[in-house]
């Protein structure tokens, strides 16, 4: 298929029947697997500083593998990244030791995707709009970020990109899950994020995606990612509000670094 969908696969059964056709017995051995297709993603640098911006708060008590508050040494344990081995300690007391560090307070993505019929031109808008959604996302959270994902009413699992992508699979648009209502319901329930992608189709007027941004405080930030199968892309700023018009997904990187370089 090229369609994003889940596919459920099997379950596998072996079939016994005589040469007649007159007896048949159908065994079922494994339960049904469901098959993720994922939507297509955008080729995302590293988001940066110019808009996830790290270290911007007091070091937390928790222990992390990766930061930059380095706190202490302890042996190595399987999965640990070789990249922060600590070699020399480690050659002096004869076994791996890798560095422990100190959590520090990062920015928190919220990223809430429309999914209501009458914010979008198509359905070939949509399935844009969930790309878009979703390259982003899932850049963050490879980039080490803390990520919430509210789409077309529900709440995706943000632990890691797959089981985002998987959850994205299985969208699609329903009544009532416009760009405004699912923003209160974010702020609601993940209060204190620092940056905000809301992510719809081309049908929303510009009072409703300030209406929207509006609901998560002036010192929020927010990039606003329009999909558009109806004209080209732009890029507008209107003070902490950053709107982007994306008619293809290949575009949508070099817009992607146009904002987080400016």
């Amino acid at each position: 298929t090229h369609r994003r969908q889940i596919i459920p696969v099997g379950p596998a059964t072996s079939v016994r029947s005589d040469p007649l056709g007159l007896l048949r017995r159908a065994i079922d051995w494994t339960e049904p697997i469901p098959l993720y297709v994922h939507p297509r993603l955008a080729t995302l640098d590293n988001l940066g500083a110019g808009f996830l911006r790290d270290l911007e708060g007091q070091p937390t008590t928790d222990l992390s593998t990766n930061d930059v508050a380095f706190h202490t040494l302890r042996e190595y344990a399987p999965g640990d990244d070789s990249r922060f081995v600590h070699w020399k300690t480690s050659a002096r007391i004869g076994k791996l030791m890798v560095r422990q560090f100190v959590d520090t307070r990062r920015s928190h993505l919220a990223v809430v995707l429309s999914g209501d019929v009458a914010e979008y031109h198509d359905a070939a808008e949509f399935e844009l709009a969930v790309s878009l959604a979703g390259s982003l996302a899932a850049r963050a959270l490879r980039d080490g970020e803390a990520v919430s994902v509210s789409a077309c009413g529900r709440a995706l699992p943000s632990g890691n990109a797959q089981l985002l992508l998987d959850g994205l699979a299985g969208i699609d648009l329903t009544e009532g899950t416009g760009l405004l209502s699912q923003a209160v319901d974010m702020n609601r329930a993940v209060p204190g994020v620092s940056i905000v992608a809301l992510v719809c189709g081309s049908s929303v007027a510009l009072s409703e995606t300030r209406a929207a941004a509006a609901r998560f405080g002036e010192n929020v930030k927010t990039l606003v990612i329009q999909a558009t199968t109806a004209g080209p892309g732009a890029i507008t700023i209107a003070g902490a509000t950053t709107a982007v018009r994306v008619a293809s997904l290949d575009e949508f990187g070099k817009q992607m670094w146009k904002v987080t370089n400016r």
